[in-house]
């Protein structure tokens, strides 16, 4: 497997992969990886996919948009293989839960996402656990639900019985938990730790709790989504990123592929992931993008 580590890339680094790509939409040609997926565990076997769907028999086409390069250069890709706009939703998972105080992403972030999908005439659908970051960090309790916007309309996902409790007990106590009060929340579950720098989504909670869950969450619960469909998930991860990226499979079926109980087929494609640094910067600059802030303030 050839590897060219972002920190390796440099400015006389050949692009390979960030070429226009060719228009195969609407032609029955089914994509392959270009490494084979591992099947060396028996979750291995059980998420292998061989072979993505052609594009055109996908219901829908999600591309996880964080609005960095990576997930920029996801969803152009999606369009030069012949993609319809109409076909394709950008969802942006706000880490810091709509807090009116923004901590944790740079704060020009939802203006920039949605001026992109603006830009772009592509569907932007938001999706968020109450509270955020930091929510989840101080938490004592259950975690706090999720939502997501519809149609214009926000709604929440499925809330847990634990969940109804420990909002009661909050509510209650809406200047101060007492000390008897967070005895009581601690028996539905407490966090108060920082993520740890780690391939453990456990242990490295931000990804799982405030990306992840919330995405599963609502592909399963959202109205076009939950029988009958196909859905294929882009995401942008590189394997010159970091050592664990560099083992992620291209393609594999999605933690909410459902096909036995809810007849939905959700696959999860790794669009850009044997990208280099050079490639993503390359796709950008064809497709003549101002890119996120944060890249100019280095």
């Amino acid at each position: 497997m050839e590897l060219i580590k972002d920190s390796e890339c440099n400015k006389n680094t050949p692009i390979k992969y960030g070429h226009p790509e060719e228009k195969i939409y609407v032609r029955g040609k089914a994509i392959k990886p270009l490494y084979p997926s591992k099947q060396s565990s028996e979750y291995d076997k059980k998420i292998y996919l061989k072979e993505l769907l052609p594009l055109e028999k996908y219901d829908l086409i999600i591309v996880l948009f964080s609005g960095g390069k990576d997930s920029i250069a996801a969803y152009y890709r999606m369009l030069e293989m012949g993609v319809p706009k109409e076909k394709l939703e950008l969802w942006h998972h706000d880490i810091d839960g709509e807090h009116p105080t923004r901590r944790m992403d740079w704060p020009v972030t939802q203006a920039y996402i949605r001026a992109f999908a603006e830009a772009e005439g592509v569907r932007l659908r938001a999706s968020w656990r109450e509270q955020g970051f930091y929510g989840e960090l101080y938490r004592v309790g259950a975690s706090h639900p999720i939502r997501y916007e519809d149609n214009g309309e926000i709604k929440y996902g499925p809330i847990s019985q634990a969940q109804l409790e420990s909002a009661w007990i909050r509510n209650a106590h809406p200047e101060a938990v007492t000390p008897e009060a967070e005895e009581l929340l601690k028996i539905y579950g407490h966090r108060m730790k920082f993520p740890a720098k780690s391939g453990d989504l456990s242990r490295r909670w931000c990804s799982a709790y405030l990306k992840i869950c919330v995405a599963d969450t609502v592909i399963r619960h959202l109205e076009k989504t939950r029988s009958n469909t196909k859905i294929l998930v882009v995401s942008g991860e590189r394997r010159g990123e970091s050592a664990g990226r560099s083992k992620y499979n291209e393609m594999e079926k999605h933690r909410v592929n459902a096909t036995a109980k809810a007849m939905r087929s959700v696959h999860q494609w790794r669009a850009v992931i044997d990208y280099s640094l050079r490639d993503v910067w390359e796709v950008l600059r064809r497709h003549k993008v101002t890119p996120h802030p944060c890249y100019n303030i280095g």
